[in-house]
């Protein structure tokens, strides 16, 4: 079953929008709590994780919010959890749930650079969702000047921001680096871009079937 599971796993590496490999993955998790192949208070959260996961890329928020809370009910401090929420949570602009969950994320250490959590916090508090984004994209870009961000990033941040151009422009930066650009075939920040030519060149040239 453990193979199986790392099937699946290779499966969503793949694809990533693959709702079958989802729904094999949770089955394996599943199955390996039930017959303690894995400890059921570890694989029973992690089978419906996946399941939210797999909500949330379908764009089914609604399904993904309450399939999310639910595992978080069986393992309040699942930082993955809670990171999931908080982005399906934000398409839904539900922006105050959404920063809330991504703090706890940074708290739990299931989010890249917890020691922005404090000014990140200032910063929403202060100027709400643009100014919690437009203060993260500042310290990421202070940070790349001593250590290495990915570029996808700070292109998440600028999409998010709704500024096209600055994301594209990040995005060719990190195929140029051959950064991985396998999620973006999916990501729900990306789909206002989707409709752009640049963005299926982007697709093609990174060698992603569009």
């Amino acid at each position: 079953m453990k193979r199986g599971l790392e099937c699946f796993e290779e499966a969503l590496q793949k694809d990533p929008n693959s709702a079958l490999a989802y729904s094999g993955l949770a089955d394996s998790y599943g199955l390996l709590g039930s017959f303690n192949f894995l400890p059921p208070k570890e694989a029973y959260p992690k089978a419906h994780a996946a399941l939210g996961e797999a909500y949330g890329w379908a764009r089914q928020y609604d399904k993904a919010i309450e399939q999310l809370r639910e595992t978080l009910e069986m393992d309040p401090n699942f930082a993955r959890t809670h990171l999931d929420l908080g982005v399906t949570c934000e398409y839904k602009a539900m922006f105050d749930e959404a920063i809330a969950e991504f703090q706890k994320a940074r708290e739990l250490g299931g989010e890249n650079w917890p020691e922005l959590r404090a000014p990140l916090q200032r910063a929403y508090e202060a100027s709400g969702y643009r100014g919690y984004y437009q203060e993260q994209l500042r310290l990421l870009k202070e940070r790349s000047k001593h250590s290495y961000v990915a570029p996808v990033s700070i292109a998440m941040i600028y999409a998010r921001l709704g500024d096209k151009e600055s994301a594209f422009t990040w995005l060719e930066k990190a195929n140029r680096d051959q950064t991985s650009l396998f999620f973006i075939k999916v990501e729900p920040v990306y789909d206002p871009m989707r409709s752009d030519p640049r963005f299926r060149d982007l697709l093609h040239r990174a060698g992603l079937r569009d």
